[in-house]
Formats: C-alpha cells, sequence, structure tokens
C-alpha cells in the first residue's frame, strides 16, 4: 500500500542505506509491531497510573514510558512518518 511504499521509500534515501525487497520487508514488519506495542501500552496505561510517589514501582513505569515512546517514535521515522516532539 501507499504508506509502505513510502516507507521504502525512506528507508533507501537519507542515512539508511537499504532498498529493494529488504526495505520493504522492514516496512512491512514495523507496521504491525509498532500497532501491536502500542496496543499493549494502551492497556498497560489505562489499567494503571504511571506516577505516583508512594509507588515503588512508579520509577519504572516512568521508564518503560519513555521507553514505549522512542520505540514508537523510531519506528515511526523508519515508516517516514514524522512525530510531534508534544501532543
Amino acid at each position: 500500500d501507499e504508506d509502505q511504499e513510502a516507507g521504502a521509500q525512506h528507508l533507501s534515501a537519507g542515512d539508511v542505506h537499504v532498498g529493494g525487497d529488504f526495505a520493504q520487508e522492514i516496512v512491512a514488519r514495523i507496521g504491525p509491531f509498532e500497532h501491536e506495542v502500542s496496543g499493549a501500552f494502551n492497556s498497560f496505561y489505562a489499567e494503571r497510573q504511571i506516577v505516583n510517589a508512594a509507588d515503588p514501582l512508579s520509577p519504572y513505569k516512568v521508564a518503560l514510558t519513555k521507553t514505549f515512546s522512542l520505540i514508537m517514535k523510531n519506528g515511526l521515522w523508519l515508516l517516514g512518518i514524522s512525530v510531534p516532539e508534544h501532543m
């Protein structure tokens, strides 16, 4: 589809030099991965309070949230999709 083609073009240009079938395979895998990770994180976020001074696990939840953000940002970049710094 168009999004996958745009991502494949992005992967074959700029700082990342891959192309052809390899780039298309990466794009085909990144989209579903990003979707699965975002769904899992959405469930996690809906069921738990992330920041709570009384919760000894809160720093780990914050670290997980930051890691999720980085994974999404990098995956979307690979697909050629820009991400705003703040929502």
